[in-house]
């Protein structure tokens, strides 16, 4: 995996899983491994439906969720999916993913 070298950017993403289905981060760290090949889960942090983050690539290392902008962000990545008729995140997630961000940015890991 390639360092990260520079923060500028926090990309929040969603798992694009049905409402009534659970998808924990061991599924998705399943997809990004097994399905794509990849060294590690593409996502920084994962948030589950019950607020909780779970650390996922560290954060030294570049994300694997956006190929145009991975060499400058931490990805976080929610469970379900928000798009178009989806259900919209609960309101914990705002306030989970906003202290995210900013521990994220003051204390990544080293």
């Amino acid at each position: 995996m390639t360092p990260l070298k520079h923060v500028g950017l926090i990309v929040v993403h969603c798992a694009a899983s049905s409402p009534n289905r659970r998808v924990s981060i061991d599924e998705v760290r399943r997809w990004h491994v097994e399905g794509n090949g990849w060294d590690e889960i593409g996502y920084h942090y994962y948030i589950d439906k019950d607020g909780v983050v779970h650390p996922g690539r560290s954060t030294t290392f570049q994300g694997a969720h956006e190929p145009k902008i991975n060499t400058c962000s931490l990805a976080i990545c929610l469970e379900g999916d928000f798009r178009g008729t989806w259900t919209l995140p609960p309101p914990s997630f705002p306030h989970y993913a906003r202290n995210l961000c900013h521990y994220g940015f003051f204390t990544r890991q080293r």
